[in-house]
């Protein structure tokens, strides 16, 4: 904790950091983390989630758009998203309400075409009307998507094949709204329930001897109802039994219904699931649907929502964290990470490495060869960084340890091109004070200022120059290599196919050097950014108007700096988001800067994604008290709230419990908040 405490108190005291974000290309999971979550919402085989901060996160199908099923863009949040208040997870689309009261949509049904086009998806349900003004709920169906606008009534839009967005003429003001596959309902705000669109299994046809309700779930062709009583009613096909209530079920609190399950949370906030899925099959077996998702785990405990998706289902404990389970053919019921307050932050070519301030690394994404599985016996860590396809850190005692690609070294890098050595630490290395992970090979900068090197050495990229000397920083670029000598002049060696290694002869002294695939960006002592090598992106075309930053970061093919207010600026490639990233395969957003990164305290970015440490909403982290000081007051206040406490000021780690870790923050940062 110490070594973590020297490096957190070395970047900032003020600009404590206190969330990750993350945008770009996202395939992997590697521009997204999970915290703790206020709501959730299973889709055909994607996951929502609201996290506590109002953001949203989505993972399983739909990371990339190819324009067939399932990947059609449903788990691409947009950057500019903001913070929302509501989420709803359909088949193929998603819809959110952003804090001001509007629509958003996105996924599937970005086009209207003639039944549905070439996926049969494409209704116009991710074309929010005009019109629509502020809602408070929406709901997202097979193909359509229902609103309830802020004057309590029901806007419906999309597929209209069976009647399902032919919101009745008699329905007046409601409460809540549903949407299943091909039908849709709503409880009046007399507590009846109302339902239309496709009835092919009585689905819309609503019990006489129901009553009033406050809760209601449709499933793909099954409607489940809370009546006001607390008790469950379900009608519509039940081949599966999804719509036969267990007898001893008892009163509820919520009710969520899946594909062809239905699930409930009891009062005593246990939750029973019943239908589909109480096997676990290969393919789902016979029916294609038996994927445990009604197989609740024994050791869930107190649950406070429940989602449920075409196959699977998704629980959110009573400490805001989630438990899933059934289908997992896109990752749906496999989380992000989760790496908690960072520290410093690393992104590589397809996975983000994080150093966290109790010391402990988190890695997250493309796992192929091993670069983001963190070795059980690391320990402590001062430093990670993310390298093309490995990772590379250096422990509290100053002894370096890398994994991913490059475990071996073989000719030409054998068959995966990318066995280079370059995680093959020398056994003479020694300590060391930093690293740098490349595109297959390594640098490290020694305890005693000298720079170290190994792994794929085609370029001469690990070939230090002799004449080098000691050295204050080091970048690893894609097949080249640059560093700055101790007295501020930059040195560039390895591939100069762009002139990548071509120092310009008017660069002066630097304070900061990084390198992308084929350029490189560095920080003048004066402040300003200055880039050279490949600018077919327009990388190394540094805005006019950027003015004095305190850091910089280099993707593959784009740039990105911190100026000193905190804003965020990048260009190069990246400026649009594109399906697929467009016909350069590079467009994905990663230089839209996202709505909710207001002010960052550090930047990196990847091959095709870009992640930054946003600053902390309190102006000092650990003054829970506002006043100025952090110091025995605040860690008296956090004493006082030890225990689950979702959201609440002094879980300053954000992990949902108040404990001796908020305290420890505390201690790190106690003085004046400047």
């Amino acid at each position: 904790m110490a070594l973590c405490v020297a490096l957190l108190s070395s970047a900032t005291h003020a600009a404590a950091t206190d969330n990750f974000v993350g945008w770009g290309y996202d395939n992997f999971g590697q521009a997204t983390t999970l915290g703790a979550c206020a709501k959730i919402s299973s889709g055909g085989q994607h996951t929502l989630a609201l996290q506590s901060d109002g953001t949203v996160v989505a993972w399983g199908a739909g990371k990339i758009n190819t324009g067939t099923w399932p990947e059609l863009g449903q788990a691409m949040v947009p950057a500019t998203l903001g913070t929302c208040t509501q989420i709803s997870a359909g088949y193929a689309h998603c819809l959110a309400i952003q804090s001001g009261g509007v629509v958003v949509a996105w996924g599937a049904g970005k086009t209207n075409q003639t039944n549905g086009g070439a996926t049969g998806l494409e209704f116009g349900q991710s074309i929010v009307p005009s019109t629509l003004g502020t809602c408070t709920q929406v709901a997202a169906g097979g193909a359509h998507s229902l609103a309830l606008k802020s004057n309590a009534t029901v806007v419906a839009w999309g597929n209209n094949g069976n009647g399902q967005i032919t919101v009745p003429s008699t329905l007046g003001t409601c409460t809540q709204i549903a949407a299943g596959l091909y039908h849709s309902a709503a409880i009046k705000s007399t507590g009846l329930v109302i339902a239309w669109g496709n009835n092919g299994n009585g689905q819309s046809t609503v019990p006489s001897t129901l009553g009033t309700c406050t809760q209601i779930a449709l499933g793909a062709y099954h409607t489940v109802a809370l009546k006001s009583t607390g008790v469950v009613v379900c009608w519509g096909y039940n081949g599966y039994g999804q719509a036969t209530v267990p007898a001893t079920l008892g009163v509820c609190t919520q009710i969520t219904s899946g594909g062809y399950h239905t699930v409930a949370i009891k009062n005593d906030g246990s939750i029973v699931a019943w239908g589909a899925g109480k096997t676990v099959q290969t393919n789902g077996g016979a029916s294609s649907l038996e994927y445990g998702q009604s197989i609740v785990p024994s050791n869930i405990g107190v649950c406070s929502q429940i989602t449920a998706g075409y196959y699977n289902t998704v629980a959110l404990k009573a400490n805001a964290t989630l438990v899933a389970w059934g289908n997992n053919d896109y990752l749906q019921t496999t989380f992000p990470s989760n790496p908690g307050l960072c520290a410093t932050i690393s992104a590589g070519g397809y996975h983000t490495a994080a150093l966290a301030v109790d010391a402990s690394v988190s890695v997250w994404g493309y796992n192929f060869y091993g670069q983001s599985s963190v070795p059980a016996n690391l320990g402590a860590c001062v430093q990670v960084k993310a390298g093309f396809a490995h990772t590379v850190a250096i422990k509290s005692s100053g002894a370096v340890a890398a994994w991913g690609a490059g475990v071996t070294s073989q000719t030409n890098g054998g068959t995966s091109g990318l066995e280079y050595g370059q995680s093959i630490v020398p056994v003479n290395l020694g300590t060391c004070k930093q690293v740098s992970a490349g595109g297959s090979h390594t640098l490290a900068l020694k305890s005693n200022l000298a720079v170290a090197a190994w792994g794929n050495n085609g370029n001469g990229q690990s070939t230090v120059p002799s004449s080098l000397g000691n050295c204050a920083e080091i970048a690893a670029g894609l097949y080249h290599s640059v560093a700055i000598k101790s007295g501020g002049v930059v040195v560039a060696w390895g591939n100069n196919s762009n002139g990548q290694t071509t120092v310009p002869s008017t660069l002066g002294n630097c304070t900061q050097i990084v390198a992308g695939a084929y350029h490189c960006a560095a920080i003048k002592d004066n402040g300003m950014v200055a880039c050279w090598g490949y600018n077919a992106n327009g990388q190394t075309t540094t805005p006019a108007s950027l003015g004095v930053c305190s850091a910089i970061a280099a993707g593959g093919y784009h740039t990105v700096a911190l100026k000193e207010n905190g804003t965020v600026v990048a260009w190069g490639a990246g400026t649009t988001s594109q399906a697929n990233g467009g016909s350069t395969n590079l467009e994905f957003g990663q230089c839209i800067m996202p709505t909710i990164l207001v002010s960052a305290a550090e930047i990196s970015a990847g091959y095709g994604h870009t992640v930054a440490l946003r600053v902390s909403a309190t102006p000092c982290l650990g003054d829970v008290d506002g006043s100025g000081e952090v110091d025995s007051g605040d860690v008296a206040i956090v004493i006082l709230d030890f225990g689950v406490c979702v959201g609440c000021p002094t879980d300053l780690d954000e992990s949902t419990q108040v404990d001796s870790a908020d305290v420890a923050l505390v201690l790190l940062f106690s003085g004046t908040c400047p």
